[in-house]
């Protein structure tokens, strides 16, 4: 279904923009559609600010 790509990229989206701990493991293995930017990511200001620009670039919003 083609929402379900488009969560899928959203997701992703967030994903490689939630950093990385040493030996580049990731913060979180995973993130689902119930999944808060705030609380579940504690993606930093500037860190946003780039994962929106880059929301709107790729979604044409």
């Amino acid at each position: 279904m083609v929402t379900d790509d488009i969560a899928k990229q959203v997701i992703d989206l967030v994903t490689r923009r939630s950093g990385v701990y040493m030996f580049r493991r990731k913060k979180y293995d995973t993130y689902t559609e119930e999944s808060n930017i705030h609380f579940d990511v504690k993606l930093d200001q500037d860190d946003v600010e780039e994962l929106m620009d880059e929301y709107f670039s790729k979604f044409k919003v």
